[in-house]
């Protein structure tokens, strides 16, 4: 059994091995633990520190970093996952209805609206409001939960899903190639509030897959939310 000691050298170990995630630090430092113990229990003559460089070395040439990078990778696709499974529900009943409920509630202005400039500019605020949650997303989170110690966990925070308003562009493109003014195209209106509200619900499940992300890491990490006191 490892002394108490010798756990704080492992973690401090993996932290200079280029492992500074909390979370991934105390799981690799119990899975170190784990196999030194193996080790000395088969080989009692063998010291902690031989021990520890054998099982080191077990991890190849480039030491930890190839399973924090696998490990990056695994939680990105399982951000991915949660993000469109998020979107799936939106077009699911009973939510649908709220998805409706947004898309008739952008609709509704146009109706009082009769300037076609005037409407435009609407129809293109509603476009780009959804491109203000991102900007105000991670701010939020991180004064929600405080974290204050950094966890691999959460990395997949930094994939960012494509933005619908950049259909904008594309469609600006297309009219320039073909001459058209884009308030002399009578779709106009409609497909910048349908594609504002599309924004709108994937950035709504972008949210939400993110605060599941934070909230399970203060579950199952409630140290790393713990603002350590001098």
């Amino acid at each position: 059994m490892l002394t108490h000691e010798q756990i704080q050298y492992l973690d401090q170990f993996c932290e200079q091995k280029g492992v500074h995630y909390y979370d991934l630090r105390m799981e690799l430092t119990d899975h170190l633990a784990a196999s030194i113990e193996n080790k000395i229990s088969e080989n009692p003559a063998l010291s902690f520190d031989t021990a520890l460089m054998a099982v080191h070395h077990s991890f190849g040439k480039n030491g930890f970093s190839n399973l924090v990078e696998e490990r990056r990778a695994v939680l990105t696709q399982a951000r991915k996952k949660a993000y469109w499974e998020n979107i799936r529900h939106y077009f699911e009943w009973p939510r649908i209805l709220l998805s409706t409920a947004l898309l008739v509630a952008a609709f509704i202005p146009t109706l009082f609206i009769t300037a076609a400039d005037t409407r435009m500019i609407y129809a293109l605020c509603i476009l780009l409001m959804p491109s203000l949650i991102p900007l105000l997303q991670p701010k939020f989170m991180r004064r929600r939960f405080k974290p204050v110690l950094p966890l691999i966990s959460l990395y997949a925070l930094s994939w960012r899903p494509f933005s619908l308003p950049s259909f904008y562009f594309i469609y600006r493109i297309l009219l320039a190639v073909f001459h058209k003014k884009i308030d002399a195209v009578p779709f106009s209106v409609p497909f910048f509030l349908t594609l504002g509200v599309a924004g709108l619900i994937f950035e709504l499940s972008n949210f939400k897959a993110a605060h599941d992300l934070y909230t399970k890491a203060t579950k199952e990490y409630p140290l790393a939310f713990i603002k350590k006191t001098s």
